[in-house]
């Protein structure tokens, strides 16, 4: 079956022109394509694509004045940004001009691109369904409304009719006395909108069930004298529910007026729903260029923390917690590379892992943090490994842990945190849940807190609940914990009582125990060291400063430079003079990419590092067919770019 739907991709490079075409075609799309922004608006206007892709920088019409254009002429059009800037200021803007998601060149992956055109194609096609049916329905009504009006007028001449009328329609109709605003009559749709009998009803006013604005609604109902639209009326249920519906009012004579309510409950919800889900998309948008600028600015965390951890002596107390800071840099990277992995919606990596290791490594975070009224004991009796992704494990044990240490704060006690191994049988499995039976890690975190009642150990699990004070959590910890585990084949289990503190386990499948492991835990390097002139680029101050200063600790020469201009500049004029390149990737003028390219092309040979606080798409092959002969992703240990360092002036690789 042929695709009918229309993708316009404006872009100056035809080669990304092209394989964008070729790739969509294939997947039964018309493509069109213009290799300007004048020459796109033109097509815009003239084809009315289903969507559009849209370079930022281009000659003659930029991209951003192209979404300027169409945010006024085509509003409803999705419209998916695709440069290689990598500015979080580029992407805000472009999301005020009416863009609706953001991708960096190079799409080494095409399927991303498909991912992001049915995405928003699929969002689109809501949108549009949605607003076809707010016309209807306010079209509904108007007719509704209008149909009302012409049959109460013949009321008189036949009951028979009115109440066949009154009765069967799916609209709630009530019959207000004036005056009062009693009901004195209503139909099955009213009763059942309401929650009361039609006796009920007849006992009570409007503000009994429609306490919000029921006295402006009296004032309306004693001087209607035509069909009046009276808004959204909430009704609060006696079984303490709400219903919303849009309610109009109609004059029926000059006692009475008739009150037409459409339960609108389910579309409101439904509306929410899609903005939640449009908001959670540009969250997942803006993710990218956050994990840039902050990946930046834990590097110079974890420069700084390293140079002062060199000029301590190995007994300064301060060189251990020191340490601590660099360890922490180090975790929220990966925590960093977590968040995006949710926001992009991709699979975490699992390994081999001992969990032992990382319990070990939570509870030596956790001795220098937690108060000093309640004492840790570590009982790790298993040393088993399991089949986990090691920066989810350790963001399970420290929120148990956390959680643990928060019930205790105030009057203090015991946090036991414990390591062993379990065989479940198949009867034990199935009263605990639908998981196989087998041979189990199980990590248990006790306390001796205040504990917990029935009704609230039910909940802990639901996303958002929480006994936390407004400005002690999100209330997300344990649910989020719950999802981690299910992910990984495994389950937990919560017990508490009230005053006798609480308990978590958690049941992780056991792979083989003489499976060879690396836990995932960096390995000390000595500092390698040279004479050698480098070159840094980069257009934080605070990245360059650090960086100079351990390189040349390290016996190197080294030119910093702000800009990729000014690099290039220094370069051309005497390229023999650096022995190799390090630079970031995303900068203004002149990315990092463009820099190496140029470069590349004056001395072919020349080892280059490309550094970058976040890389969805250009990767380590991409940078590889440039001719960069190292991508490493930011905040790098000193110990790390030292052996890179190394490995590339001594030809290692």
């Amino acid at each position: 079956m042929t695709n009918t739907q229309k993708i316009l991709i404006i872009d100056d490079e035809a080669a990304l022109r092209n394989s964008f075409a070729d790739y969509l075609e294939d997947r039964n799309f018309e493509v069109l394509t213009a290799q300007n922004g004048r020459i796109g608006l033109e097509l815009i206007d003239k084809e009315q694509p289903d969507m559009i892709l849209v370079d930022l920088r281009m000659p003659e019409v930029d991209g951003l004045e192209v979404l300027k254009h169409t945010k006024k002429s085509a509003p409803d059009i999705p419209k998916i940004v695709i440069s290689g800037a990598n500015r979080i200021g580029d992407v805000v803007q472009a999301l005020r001009y009416g863009a609706w998601d953001y991708l960096e060149k190079p799409v080494k992956d095409l399927s991303i691109l498909e991912h992001t055109v049915n995405k928003n194609l699929e969002k689109a096609r809501l949108l549009k369904e949605n607003q076809a049916y707010q016309k209807r329905l306010e079209f509904m009504v108007r007719e509704r409304t209008r149909d009302f009006e012409q049959a109460f007028e013949k009321v008189q001449e036949s009951e028979e009719l009115y109440r066949t009328l009154f009765e069967r329609t799916n609209d709630a109709i009530f019959i207000i006395e004036k005056n009062t605003s009693q009901y004195l009559d209503a139909n099955v749709a009213a009763t059942k909108l309401t929650g009361y009998t039609l006796e009920d009803l007849k006992h009570m006013t409007c503000g009994d069930i429609l306490p919000e604005g029921a006295d402006e609604r009296f004032k309306i109902f004693k001087t209607l004298d035509k069909t009046k639209d009276m808004g959204r009326a909430t009704y609060n249920r006696p079984d303490n529910t709400i219903k919303i519906a849009k309610l109009s009012a109609v004059p029926l004579n000059k006692n009475a007026v008739i009150a037409i309510a459409r339960d609108i409950t389910h579309d409101l919800e439904i509306e929410k729903q899609l903005r939640h889900s449009q908001k959670m998309e540009a969250i997942g948008t803006l993710a990218g260029g956050i994990a840039h600028d902050f990946n930046n600015i834990l590097s110079g965390i974890l420069g700084y923390a390293q140079l002062a951890n060199m000029s301590l002596d190995e007994n300064d107390k301060t060189k251990k917690s020191i340490s601590q800071i660099v360890q922490g840099t180090q975790r929220a990277a990966e925590l960093v590379q977590q968040i995006l992995t949710f926001s992009r919606q991709v699979e975490h990596q699992t390994t081999p892992l001992k969990m032992f290791l990382i319990v070990k490594e939570a509870i030596k975070f956790l001795r220098s943090s937690i108060p000093a009224n309640i004492e840790i004991q570590d009982k790790i009796k298993s040393k088993a490994s399991v089949l986990a992704d090691p920066v989810q494990v350790h963001q399970v044990v420290m929120n148990l842990c956390t959680n643990a240490y928060h019930a205790m704060r105030a009057s203090g006690g015991i946090l036991i945190v414990e390591l062993s191994e379990i065989e479940i049988s198949p009867l034990e499995i199935h009263s605990i849940n639908s998981y196989a039976p087998g041979h189990y890690l199980k990590l248990e975190v006790k306390d001796t807190g205040q504990g917990m009642d029935k009704e609230t150990l039910d909940k802990i699990f639901d996303p958002y609940f929480t006994t936390k004070q407004p400005d002690k959590g999100t209330g997300l910890g344990l649910a989020v914990v719950n999802g981690i585990v299910k992910k990984h084949n495994g389950f937990i289990k919560a017990y508490s009582k009230p005053n006798q503190g609480s308990s978590f386990k958690v049941f992780w499948p056991i792979i083989d125990k003489h499976e060879p492991f690396n836990p995932n835990l960096k390995e000390k390097k000595d500092l390698l060291k040279g004479t050698e002139h480098i070159m840094i680029v980069d257009d934080e101050s605070n990245i360059l400063e650090v960086s100079r200063l351990i390189l040349e600790q390290q016996g190197y020469k080294v030119s910093i430079f702000n800009d990729g201009h000014s690099a290039f500049k220094t370069f051309s004029k005497n390229p023999k003079d650096f022995d190799l390149i390090i630079t970031d990737m995303a900068m203004p003028k002149m990315t990092g990419s463009e820099l190496s390219i140029k470069i590349l092309n004056i001395r072919k040979n020349i080892p280059i590092i490309l550094c970058t606080g976040y890389s969805e798409n250009l990767n380590a092959e991409a940078a590889l067919e440039i001719g960069i002969k190292k991508y490493i992703q930011k905040p790098i240990s000193r110990q790390d770019l030292s052996v890179h360092i190394r490995e590339l002036l001594d030809n290692e690789v």
